[in-house]
């Protein structure tokens, strides 16, 4: 599925629900705002949920495929 597809958009629920309602997933996709080709973005944060980002360094990030410099920083 697209993301532009995915009904229950993270930011559309901040608005309607507020933050709380929001899975570590979505809550990270609002800060990372866009995938890369073939990936979207919730897909991009489950996957770097997964690698334990909070524990990674900004260089390991940067490495990441999908993950530049603004958005290690986000991270």
């Amino acid at each position: 599925m697209k993301f532009k597809d995915y009904v229950d958009k993270p930011r559309e629920k901040i608005m309607e629900r507020g933050v709380e309602v929001l899975s570590k997933v979505e809550l990270l996709s609002v800060l990372l705002e866009k995938g890369y080709k073939g990936v979207n973005v919730l897909e991009l944060s489950s996957s770097l949920l997964k690698k334990d980002v909070k524990s990674m360094s900004y260089n390991s990030l940067v490495s990441l495929k999908g993950i530049g410099p603004a958005k290690a920083c986000k991270i």
